[in-house]
C-alpha cells in the first residue's frame, strides 16, 4: 500500500463534494498525512486576454 505524506482536497463547499472530502479525511488519518483543503471558486475574470477588465474599461 502506498503511503501519502500530503493530501490536497479542492473544495467548493457543495453537497456533491462531501464524499470526496470524507475520503480525503479518512486517507489522511490512515496515512498520518497532512490534509490541505483548497477552496475553489469559479473565475470572475475573462477567459481570453481581449476580455480583461481594467480601469479604462470600467470608466
Amino acid at each position: 500500500m502506498s503511503h501519502f505524506r500530503r493530501i490536497v482536497c479542492a473544495s467548493d463547499f457543495s453537497i456533491a463534494l462531501r464524499r470526496a472530502f470524507m475520503t480525503a479525511v479518512m486517507m489522511a488519518k490512515a496515512n498520518r498525512a497532512a490534509l490541505t483543503i483548497a477552496h475553489v471558486i469559479a473565475p470572475i475574470g475573462a477567459l481570453v486576454p481581449e476580455q480583461y477588465i481594467d480601469s479604462s474599461t470600467l470608466g
